[in-house]
This record gives structure tokens, C-alpha cells and sequence, in this order.
């Protein structure tokens, strides 16, 4: 592989990420869950969490509340490449 390929490769998933998450921002100003929900891949798990309970807890702010926005500051982006699989490990911060 020639030099410089991989920083080629990781700045464009990188941008792919930066705009996923501004897709997901939109969303959550507009309180669009089924947009929002397209963020989060159908096995996705955090801790037990499943898609389905991030649903739920997504509808239930949304219904509490009018008017929301997020920001969230990447501390760190880890890029795994693995035969034609990426995946992408972000650790991020922030507020809702």
C-alpha cells in the first residue's frame, strides 16, 4: 500500500461520520425519529441498550421536550479496516 493511502482513506470515513452525525442533529432538531433512528445499525448494542430501547427513549424525549439540540466533540476516532469492512470506533462528548 502505498503511502499516505490509509490518511487518504480514514479522512474520507471520518467526514462520512461528521456528516452522519450532523444527518442525526437535524433530526433531533426536528424531532424526526425514524431519520434519527437510521443513525443507529439494526444490532446496534451499548451495554445491553438495543436499537429498539434507544427508540423508545428518543420518543419519550421527544415528547417531553420542543425544542432540542445536541453537540457532540470527538475525543477520539479509531479506524479499523478489516478485508472490505470499516469500522469505525468514536469515542465523543457532549451535551443534549
Amino acid at each position: 500500500m502505498a503511502s499516505g493511502v490509509v490518511a487518504e482513506v480514514d479522512r474520507a470515513v471520518a467526514q462520512e461520520l461528521a456528516e452522519a452525525f450532523d444527518r442525526a442533529e437535524r433530526a433531533v432538531q426536528h424531532a424526526d425519529l425514524d431519520s434519527l433512528m437510521l443513525f443507529y445499525e439494526k444490532d446496534y448494542n451499548y451495554h445491553g441498550l438495543k436499537q429498539s430501547d434507544v427508540q423508545r427513549v428518543w420518543a419519550e424525549v421527544f415528547s417531553h421536550y420542543g425544542d432540542i439540540n445536541s453537540t457532540h466533540l470527538f475525543t477520539e476516532l479509531k479506524i479499523v479496516h478489516a478485508g472490505s469492512v470499516t469500522k469505525a470506533f468514536v469515542t465523543c462528548t457532549g451535551g443534549l
